[in-house]
């Protein structure tokens, strides 16, 4: 669950949910978005489809679709930030939230991603043995 600690600046709301730092990204980003970026989770919200890998730095990043798993994070970090903020673009999200799923990025950095396969391979191996 998130914390109720919650930095709210603009367009960006970041918890840590279950000891992953998570940004939320509801409006606009600018290019090469995620440069140094070598932790945590973010996900943007592209509403009018204008994201692309153009606006990313690709480098050290891969963009996904997001899991169940995340469109139930996403539901609770833009539920977070609705309560908080009174945001309209979050309003409009959660009551149209079968179509706005479908409009969120996941951006992975590609090391962090490793590390969290090595942490979980290495919990199935202490369960089997």
């Amino acid at each position: 669950m998130a914390t109720k600690r919650a930095l709210l600046s603009g367009n960006l709301l970041e918890v840590k949910l279950a000891r992953v730092p998570l940004g939320l990204y509801l409006g606009g980003i600018g290019r090469n978005f995620a440069a140094g970026m070598s932790g945590g989770i973010a996900y943007i919200y592209n509403n009018q489809n204008e994201y692309d890998s153009k606006n990313f730095n690709m480098e050290s990043i891969e963009l996904e679709k997001p899991e169940l798993q995340d469109l139930d994070i996403i539901n609770e970090l833009v539920q977070n930030h609705f309560t908080h903020t009174n945001s309209e673009i979050a309003k409009q999200i959660l009551s149209n939230w079968e179509l706005s799923k479908r409009k969120f990025i996941k951006v992975m950095p590609i090391e962090y991603k490793r590390a969290l396969e090595k942490l979980a391979e290495e919990k199935i191996n202490q369960i089997i043995n």
